[in-house]
């Protein structure tokens, strides 16, 4: 595990599967259709037992650089 401050904020980096991890927020990259089918987008979709996907609002695509903030289903995560 590795850790760093930005600024008042920690950020610690860590390997395991993102779907249990105990955290305020999780971060996966997507592309600008927000769709959630490959990589670790998939794996949170599939993980969470909701549909959050519904939960982003359109239209899309979002551009790019901009951020999506969804709740985190059923998992651990707050977000």
């Amino acid at each position: 595990m590795q850790s760093c401050r930005i600024q008042k904020t920690r950020v610690v980096i860590q390997q395991g599967d993102i779907a249990l991890m105990l955290v305020d927020g999780l971060v996966s990259p997507d592309t600008t259709d927000v769709w959630m089918q490959r990589g670790v987008a998939a794996a949170i979709a599939r993980s969470c037992n909701v549909s959050i996907r519904e939960e982003i609002d359109d239209p899309r695509p979002i551009p790019i650089g901009e951020v999506v903030v969804t709740s985190a289903g059923k998992l651990p995560a707050r977000h």
